[in-house]
């Protein structure tokens, strides 16, 4: 429990197909992605191009450019593996980039109709001078916008350790609570630790889907179910982003204790009913 970072770090196992151990990966990894999402003008950014301009941009591979700044007639698809000769690809068949849709008066088409003019992996919805991209129940869509993933495949570490439901594009991780109870405190840690929070029941189909869930899975369990709220604004009851809970939009919510104090926090009980408690709660 006292060793240094860097020795520590030399001294771990790689994980699989990696040259470093998994502090060094999350390192790594965490650099690169704030790199990417703080530069405003990183391509994938929404606001800087359209979907149907980053559809043309993801298909430029270096092999393309290179086919496009040199005389090279024939190369490998992926210009940092080693191929052999009888491998390689013209030029011709490495898909370039089409830019017709940056021009200011490209007539809007369904760019869904056309492979070439959307990149995504499953499905896809046209809409005005653009496209979104969806997944197949059950599966949820990359960062990347485009392809799809099931939560086992994003969030690997927890898969032994719960079970997840799918509702809107985001994944929702039920504890199996092996290791015994946790405190609302705890509960709110441990998300936070697996880079996620606790399920704010914002609206009518999310509580919907949690209910739906509990009722068919986890109703030989006789527990409580934190969920996220959190007295964050003084003298009222708020979600744990600070937005202000509205207690008349929501159905089969009970509460003692009017008005709120600080230190609230809300349970879903065995009976399926939602409950503000006042806290806290250790």
């Amino acid at each position: 429990n006292n060793i240094d970072l860097w020795p520590a770090g030399l001294l771990e196992d790689h994980e699989p197909g990696a040259r470093v151990g998994p502090t060094f990966r999350c390192i790594i990894a965490e650099q690169l992605k704030v790199l990417r999402q703080g530069d405003r003008f990183w391509h994938e950014n929404y606001g800087v191009f359209t979907a149907a301009q980053r559809a043309q941009v993801g298909r430029v591979a270096l092999a393309r450019v290179v086919c496009d700044n040199t005389g090279v007639t024939t190369l490998p698809r992926d210009v940092y593996v080693r191929t052999d000769v009888t491998d390689m690809a013209p030029c011709d068949s490495i898909p370039g980039m089409q830019l017709q849709v940056w021009q200011e008066d490209y007539d809007d088409i369904n760019e869904c109709e056309d492979p070439d003019l959307n990149d995504c992996e499953q499905l896809c919805t046209n809409t005005a001078g653009s496209y979104l991209c969806a997944c197949q129940d059950g599966l949820v869509l990359r960062t990347d916008g485009r392809s799809c993933a099931s939560c086992e495949e994003l969030y690997p570490d927890l898969a032994s350790d719960g079970d997840f439901g799918v509702h809107e594009n985001k994944c929702f991780w039920f504890s199996s609570l092996r290791e015994g109870w946790l405190t609302y405190i705890e509960a709110k840690q441990a998300c936070l630790f697996h880079g996620g929070k606790l399920a704010m029941i914002k609206d009518a189909g999310v509580q919907t889907f949690i209910e739906k869930y509990l009722r068919k899975n986890r109703l030989g369990y006789r527990e409580e179910y934190f969920f996220g709220l959190d007295n964050l604004l003084a003298h009222s009851l708020a979600w744990s982003d600070g937005s202000e809970l509205r207690q008349a939009d929501y159905s089969n919510w009970i509460t003692d204790h009017a008005p709120h104090h600080r230190g609230n926090y809300g349970t879903l009980l065995e009976n399926q009913k939602w409950t503000l408690t006042r806290g806290p709660r250790e």
